[in-house]
């Protein structure tokens, strides 16, 4: 419990520190870029949201079908009948641990796709980055070819 609010907290942490960074160091076209990237997931996550409203029920379905598929192929105590004939299979149990196995599978999805725009934005910010600091070394390097101080001024370093 405590590693998992560990990681969403350093989640989301990290989500808000990279779209402050976005909006700080982004312009024209990289600004353009990052709003298409994360228009794209919002489409995303609300398309997931749709399959699973959906397709809830075919899921569970499935899902249980697995775990009794699952439940059948093990060898062992777990399959021992109960006393007096019952059966050893928790029809309430199996039930909700479908629900809970189609949950986290939608989790899953909306984490993914949320991991995929992040790393996109990350790798935007990183080539916005670089073109930034080219240019500005452009600009040094412009400025110290256009210096136009004298013998032992130029050597003192740049005026201010």
């Amino acid at each position: 419990m405590a590693e998992s609010l560990i990681r969403e907290i350093r989640d989301t942490f990290r989500k808000a520190s990279l779209q402050a960074e976005a909006a700080r160091g982004l312009k024209g076209d990289d600004w353009k870029a990052y709003r298409t990237i994360y228009a794209e997931s919002v489409e995303r996550q609300g398309a997931a949201e749709q399959a699973y409203r959906d397709t809830y029920d075919l899921r569970v379905e499935a899902a249980r079908r697995w775990l009794v598929d699952q439940a059948g192929d093990r060898k062992g105590p777990s399959l021992l009948l109960r006393w007096f004939g019952r059966d050893g299979f928790d029809r309430a149990e199996i039930e909700r641990q479908a629900h809970r196995m189609v949950r986290d599978d939608h989790q899953r999805t909306l984490a993914r796709i949320e991991a995929e725009r992040d790393k996109r934005i990350d790798t935007l910010l990183h080539q916005a980055e670089r073109r930034r600091d080219a240019s500005e070394q452009l600009k040094q390097d412009f400025d110290k070819a256009a210096d136009r101080r004298s013998g032992i001024e130029r050597r003192k370093g740049p005026s201010r």
